[in-house]
């Protein structure tokens, strides 16, 4: 805005002095590199605006996800008569945990796992013939190091068995605008007590394997 006014100025007074004087070769080349220099600075500004505003919305985005997958674990853990001991060494699919439903009646087998980039669960009932499918939670999930479930027995003033799951993801691959956020969220199996110490232990297998004598 300065450099405008200044030009205008400057070509009042070369027209009243002379009407068909004009601006000196150097005169332009100054006003030129000047904005330049203002719009490289305006330039800047605004990606800068637009890379935090990205990586605001990515990290809503993560935490989003995790949280929506987490509202859906707490429904299925709240009912859990038992769960397993986390697996502290990483099985060949990834990080998993188990526990049982009672809610309808039927002893409903869930298992959790991290595997590659996804949460994902399963479920059964009784001894299946086959494994069932993973069903996927949340993507971009950032494989731990140590086994993101964690487990406590019901004892002392805790009367029942509780679940902590502490899982970060990332909401995009670009470097430029990825963002990672962690959800840490303590879910408890109201079903369970003190009671029975075969289940109360933590590494009791409470689920049914499979058929080929495994877990699924």
């Amino acid at each position: 805005m300065r450099v405008t006014t200044w030009a205008q100025a400057r070509l009042r007074r070369l027209r009243q002095d002379d009407p068909e004087a004009g601006f000196t070769l150097l005169e332009v080349m100054i006003s030129m590199v000047l904005m330049t220099f203002f719009m490289v600075l305006f330039t800047a500004a605004i990606t800068q605006m637009f890379s935090m505003s990205n990586k605001v919305d990515a990290v809503t985005e993560s935490s989003s996800q995790i949280n929506v997958a987490f509202e859906r674990i707490d429904k299925q853990v709240r009912y859990a008569s038992s769960i397993d001991a986390p697996n502290t060494v990483k099985a060949p699919g990834g990080w998993y945990v188990e526990f049982v439903n009672t809610a309808s009646g039927t002893d409903v087998c869930y298992q959790l796992r991290v595997s590659g980039s996804q949460l994902q669960e399963r479920s059964w009932t009784g001894t299946p013939a086959l494994p069932p499918r993973w069903v996927p939670l949340a993507s971009n999930v950032v494989m731990p190091a140590s086994t993101p479930f964690t487990f406590s027995p019901a004892a002392g003033s805790q009367t029942a068995q509780r679940l902590k799951l502490s899982i970060s993801s990332t909401s995009s691959t670009d470097s430029r605008t990825s963002a990672t956020s962690q959800t840490v969220v303590t879910f408890e199996a109201m079903n369970s007590g003190q009671g029975t110490s075969t289940t109360n232990d933590g590494t009791t297998l409470v689920c049914q394997n499979a058929g080929d004598g495994g877990r699924p």
